[in-house]
């Protein structure tokens, strides 16, 4: 007999890939973002505080992509997935031929920031993708170990790349990557599955509800304070006696460590309910923070950084099901990816203009802004379940 669901479980599965890879090549920045914002800095003779705003114009731009995507839903189902993905691209490989020709630093930030745009609106759809099913958290945290292989081995060559050709040459090459993906898609669904719902029954899932604005607040306080160490992990180690060279391949044992609690989180995946794994990867994520803040001999650095990476890998894809389990809209779904990318951008533009000696202001700020973000999403839950139940 034949199975009537076998060709969508197929298109499914293709869809998914195509966006798990999609979204990694978006993220090649986000995922390479320490080395890159060191390897920028002695490139153009940039400060920490100039860096910073280079950080907050890519993920700037990342987050207002998304946004304008989840805030347009009648527009994405107009174009369609697949469209809206295309033009995104177009618009990330237009920015980075921009910033390779830039010759200043507003004009490098202006281009910094249509880039991100770019790749802001096709991850939103790819996280519309990846919420349109029954296993978000795997599918988040397969996700995550693609966006952090591809960046474990593009540190690797991010400074010899700039080293020979420059800022520009880096540029550069991120534009030609980029044209692989309208090639994935291709492989989008053109839109969410909505058989058997009515215009008004589609229409009221894409209104965020009060919990899931609160989970929505969540990931963004997580995003900041965990972005803000994140990009400012180099300049930690290299500020505790590391040498650069040294530091920049620590950082891919710190990706590759982030791929272990990715595939961690992918094993986990449905198999459990998603607090449990939820609120340890809150608590490795705290220690780790705490451990940063007292622990600063560079032996102890890669470690330490790891610790901090893996508790980050394990977290995300169970509070990405937390937001849509509060929220199921493929606006929330949205919005979430719009949080990630701006706290990313918000946290190091902050952190940049109180960095210390031993960056002990930087990590305070991350540890308040992740206890606020497990108290919130804990609120969200509550409010959610006393709604429905």
């Amino acid at each position: 007999m034949i199975n009537p669901t076998a060709g969508r479980s197929s298109g499914n599965a293709l869809a998914t890939a195509a966006a798990i890879f999609l979204g990694a090549l978006c993220a090649l920045v986000v995922n390479t973002l320490p080395v890159f914002l060191t390897v920028l800095g002695r490139t153009l003779s940039l400060d920490e505080a100039q860096v910073g705003y280079v950080a907050l114009a890519d993920m700037g731009g990342i987050a207002l992509g998304t946004i304008l995507c989840a805030m347009v839903p009648r527009m994405l189902e107009r174009m369609g997935w697949r469209t809206v993905a295309m033009v995104g691209i177009i618009v990330l490989i237009a920015g980075n031929l921009l910033a390779s020709q830039a010759n200043g630093y507003l004009p490098l930030l202006a281009a910094r920031a249509i880039a991100g745009t770019g790749g802001g609106i096709s991850m939103a759809i790819v996280y519309a993708v990846l919420a349109n099913g029954s296993n978000d958290a795997r599918n988040l945290a397969l996700f995550n170990v693609a966006q952090l292989g591809t960046g474990a081995i593009g540190v690797q060559f991010l400074g010899t790349i700039a080293g020979n050709w420059g800022a520009s040459g880096l540029f550069l090459l991120i534009a030609a990557i980029s044209v692989s993906g309208l090639a994935l898609c291709l492989a989008l669904p053109r839109a969410a599955e909505s058989e058997g719902q009515s215009e008004d029954a589609q229409e009221e899932h894409q209104r965020i509800s009060g919990p899931g604005w609160l989970a929505i607040l969540s990931a963004l306080l997580y995003f900041a304070g965990a972005g803000a160490i994140f990009a400012f992990l180099a300049y930690m180690g290299i500020a505790w006696g590391g040498s650069e060279a040294g530091i920049e391949s620590d950082l891919s044992m710190v990706l590759v460590a982030g791929m272990a609690g990715g595939v961690v989180s992918a094993i986990v995946g449905s198999r459990t309910h998603f607090a449990l794994p939820l609120y340890v990867g809150y608590a490795v994520l705290i220690v780790a923070i705490v451990l940063l803040m007292t622990v600063k001999p560079v032996g102890q650095f890669a470690l330490l950084a790891s610790l901090f990476g893996f508790g980050w890998n394990i977290l995300t894809p169970f509070q990405f099901a937390a937001v849509t389990h509060a929220d199921s809209s493929s606006s929330a779904a949205m919005l979430v990816n719009a949080c990630t990318l701006g706290g990313i951008a918000i946290g190091p533009a902050i952190a940049g203009n109180f960095v210390t000696a031993d960056f002990a202001l930087v990590n305070a700020g991350s540890l308040i802004a992740s206890a606020l973000s497990l108290v919130l999403l804990a609120l969200a839950l509550k409010w959610h379940a006393a709604r429905h139940y």
